[in-house]
């Protein structure tokens, strides 16, 4: 009689599941797409810079910093792409008070482990650019940048990105007032090496995040484990 009581009250005791603890978060693909909106900044620096650095005459891409924004369509798939303008600033070797470069950028960019909070990035971008001296413009060109880094998760809609880039840089021939030195001959890239921080807003989350606790346990306020 005994174990007839005993199995009754376990089969009667134990209850089934329901269907909300057993819920998975939902899916990245049905997320929606958003807008993401960046704020950057970098510390570089001309390595191979021949075109616009001719020998025995004063460099014009030496070391320097930039800043930007951007703004991107990031899909579920944690693609991004979109336009991003910057401008930077460079050690003229005297030439200018400063060098500058303006450019305008169509970028992509690649996030991968989106379950985690840091997602390596690949960041590619190409487009116009303005290079002069002292805030005018002496020659038009082109950049085509190269990054790879990381993307840290500070809050469900605020990251920051750390990357390092090359950027390969090309300006139509121009002769320098100062000093009448023709540069940008012959026609060739120049290289700059970079060091970038981003601070990435998201409007909203993009990444799944599972409940913290279970349905039955929450009055309790025990998580789940």
């Amino acid at each position: 009689m005994w174990r007839f009581l005993v199995v009754t009250t376990l089969l009667f005791g134990l209850r089934p599941a329901s269907a909300a603890a057993l819920e998975l978060p939902p899916p990245r693909s049905g997320l929606p797409k958003v807008i993401v909106g960046m704020v950057e900044g970098a510390i570089q620096a001309g390595t191979y810079d021949r075109p616009l650095c001719p020998r025995r005459e004063a460099c014009l891409l030496d070391v320097g910093g930039a800043v930007g924004v951007r703004l991107e369509w990031r899909f579920p798939s944690l693609v991004s792409t979109g336009l991003g303008l910057d401008y930077g600033f460079f050690d003229a070797d005297g030439l200018y008070e400063v060098g500058t470069l303006a450019t305008l950028r169509w970028t992509t960019r690649a996030l991968f482990m989106p379950l985690v909070r840091y997602h390596p990035l690949v960041d590619v971008g190409i487009g116009p650019a303005l290079f002069g001296g002292n805030f005018s413009v002496d020659t038009v060109g082109a950049v085509l940048d190269l990054r790879g880094g990381v993307e840290i998760e500070i809050t469900s809609t605020m990251a920051v990105d750390l990357a390092l880039g090359a950027r390969l840089l090309g300006v139509a021939p121009f002769t320098a007032s100062n000093d009448d030195v023709e540069r940008g001959r012959p026609f060739g890239p120049s290289v700059i090496l970079g060091a970038h921080l981003a601070l990435v807003l998201l409007p909203k989350p993009l990444r799944p995040r599972p409940p913290r606790y279970h349905p039955d346990q929450r009055d309790r306020g025990r998580p789940l484990r």
